[in-house]
């Protein structure tokens, strides 16, 4: 069972309300979890639907993570994503979206981020570090989404003001290469560092084994830069926009298919195997940020 639910609609379009609370019952939390302070003030999410339409912002995604623990169940970090009406009229191959991040199992702050929808890979994105703001589960601060809100959309023509410098921003295969594997440390160690440690500690007499976990590889970066759908090419030699090739890599980093290294209890020595996508909500958030940090650089 994957621990990430995530959803939008096969037209991108509004869900209703049943579709977010199929997938994202959590969001619909009446009470916080058990056991916090009386300093804590519940910041529902399903309550700030009605500030955001205020603003002309519809839902269209809706992701929470599985509870492991079953005092945690209803209260898991969730994830919506809304798309402003405007740009729900007319089919578009991208647009600006808000996503809000919350939980109410003292795991996270209310976060609000900028992020963008690529329609064509049906993959959304969550911007990164300069585009963030946070609402601590305080009872000084119910009231204060508001104004980060606010601030978030009049924020967001600077996210697509670096979305245009992407897209006008043509770089080599080399830099290709640098961007896909820097994308990869996001998710995976280095496979020949790796290989290099062990072999560095069985010279010096040490008897240490290959660490258990998964790697990238010069195939993965491969991988990360090759054609996701039929009719594409690979862009792993080839001089394109930094814009194509951030979306490329993002995608294989976040749905997976990528050849990577695993070292297991099983295969000591380390075996060959295709990445599984992202299933964590957490994660996903984290390498998405992250990521579009790596690619803002070049722009």
């Amino acid at each position: 069972m994957p621990d990430l639910i995530y959803s939008r609609s096969a037209s991108a379009s509004e869900l209703p309300m049943s579709a977010i609370h199929s997938k994202a019952s959590a969001a619909f939390a009446e009470l916080p979890i058990e056991g916090v302070s009386k300093n804590y003030g519940h910041l529902r999410t399903i309550d700030l639907l009605p500030v955001l339409k205020d603003y002309g912002y519809l839902p269209v995604q809706a992701a929470q993570t599985s509870a492991r623990k079953k005092d945690k169940i209803g209260h898991q970090t969730h994830l919506l994503a809304f798309a402003h009406e405007n740009d729900l009229l007319q089919p578009t191959d991208g647009r600006p979206e808000i996503v809000i991040y919350n939980s109410s199992d003292r795991s996270s702050a209310l976060k609000c981020f900028a992020g963008y929808f690529r329609g064509i890979c049906s993959n959304g994105l969550v911007a990164g570090d300069g585009f963030q703001n946070r609402v601590y589960h305080n009872i000084k601060n119910i009231m204060s989404f508001e104004d980060q809100l606010r601030d978030m959309v009049a924020r967001l023509p600077e996210m697509l003001g670096l979305v245009d410098k992407m897209k006008g921003t043509l770089i080599d295969g080399q830099t290709g290469l640098e961007i896909a594997e820097q994308g990869a440390s996001l998710r995976w160690a280095n496979w020949e560092q790796e290989q290099f440690r062990a072999w560095k500690a069985k010279k010096g007499g040490d008897d240490i084994e290959l660490a258990r976990g998964s790697y990238y590889t010069d195939t993965t970066i491969s991988d990360l830069l090759g054609s996701k759908r039929p009719g594409e090419r690979s862009l792993a030699k080839e001089t394109a926009s930094l814009w194509h090739v951030f979306n490329r890599v993002q995608e294989g980093l976040i749905r997976g298919k990528a050849q990577i290294q695993s070292v297991s209890n099983l295969r000591p020595s380390g075996t060959t195997r295709k990445c599984t996508g992202l299933t964590s909500v957490p994660k996903s958030v984290k390498v998405n940020r992250e990521f579009w940090d790596v690619a803002a650089a070049y722009a």
